[in-house]
């Protein structure tokens, strides 16, 4: 995502783990050590092109008197030194140097470790230099995004996207961030099959922000079974990123009526549990209490599922109303 830069004595000082939206790591250092030694990558080396992540507990360092070289034409590589991860340089010859398409991301909580505020380059991206006065006076620090167009606030670090089934009461989405830049909010999508999204609910964000920020929404009316979710999450210039997808199963009580998708089109399916056996009977009514469609049902005793046709039915709010013997169910339908 196209960030606006800020200056480069940016420091951030909170402590806080994070990853970004678009982090997918192709190739983790496993054990500290050498950079160029095969076995720190877990057996192969990282190349120009890959996303390199430096996780919690690992320290890798760039040899004295050593350049590691990314910067393959054509290329675009990533560089995560994530939340406890470590960069070190040997000396003031040890630099690393990238493509002009490449980024560093320096996460908060992170560390670049240098031994001598020298002016001579650590880190090169295309023609732009970050030397090791400037990693060792702090003008650059955690929580910065490093690109040939300078050091910029990193995009929004989401460190937590959970949603818990609360029986009976909707789902409950909670997701924090530890920081955002540009944030103008986040679109909530839900699915029932990883394809196909609805969005149900606009978040704003914070803006611009390097402090912990915690947003919760509730789903309250999720379909049974398994509910999948994620975030898209919109800058203020329009460009957007999404989060990882998360799933909630929601199981019916007995006795329950289930309406899926809710809102609907031209056909809702109805998910049924209860131990009577016969015919049941499924009715709409509008809001002014007219029937506008019945239909007959015959149950067997357990989970029933069945797809109801709603193709004509005019734009609105309705009440579903099953009846099976002497038990009576109801459930609001919305139909689009």
């Amino acid at each position: 995502m196209q960030k606006i830069l800020m200056p480069l004595t940016l420091v951030i000082t909170s402590l806080i783990t994070a990853n970004t939206f678009s982090q997918t790591c192709t190739i983790t250092a496993t054990t500290n050590g050498n950079w160029k030694l095969p076995a720190v990558w877990g057996g192969t080396q990282p190349v120009a092109g890959d996303v390199i992540c430096i996780p919690s507990g690992i320290n890798v360092t760039i040899p004295t008197n050593e350049s590691i070289l990314l910067n393959a034409s054509g290329t675009t590589t990533t560089l995560n030194i994530l939340n406890g991860g470590t960069l070190t340089f040997g000396n003031p010859n040890s630099n690393i140097q990238f493509s002009a398409s490449s980024v560093v991301n320096w996460y908060v909580g992170g560390n670049i470790v240098t031994p001598t505020p020298s002016n001579q380059d650590a880190i090169t991206i295309g023609s732009t230099e970050f030397s090791h006065a400037d990693i060792k006076n702090g003008v650059i620090g955690p929580g910065s995004q490093l690109s040939e167009s300078g050091a910029a606030l990193l995009p929004v670090e989401l460190t937590l996207f959970k949603g818990v089934n609360t029986e009976g009461k909707g789902v409950v989405l909670e997701w924090r961030t530890a920081t955002e830049f540009d944030n103008a909010g986040f679109y909530l999508q839900r699915s029932n099959d990883g394809r196909f999204w609805d969005e149900l609910a606009l978040v704003p964000g914070h803006g611009t922000t390097t402090e912990e920020k915690s947003y919760f929404f509730t789903d309250q009316n999720p379909e049974p079974g398994i509910n999948y979710y994620r975030l898209r999450q919109v800058d203020y210039d329009g460009q957007f990123e999404y989060s990882k997808v998360i799933s909630v199963e929601v199981r019916l009580d007995a006795g329950n009526l289930g309406l899926y998708p809710n809102p609907a089109r031209n056909m809702v399916t109805l998910d049924f549990q209860s131990d009577y056996a016969g015919e049941a009977t499924l009715t709409l009514y509008d809001l002014r209490g007219r029937r506008v469609k019945t239909q007959t049902i015959m149950l067997e005793g357990g989970a029933h599922r069945s797809g109801i046709e709603l193709t004509g039915m005019p734009a609105g709010m309705y009440l579903a109303e099953m009846v099976a013997g002497r038990e009576r169910w109801q459930e609001r339908l919305v139909v689009k």
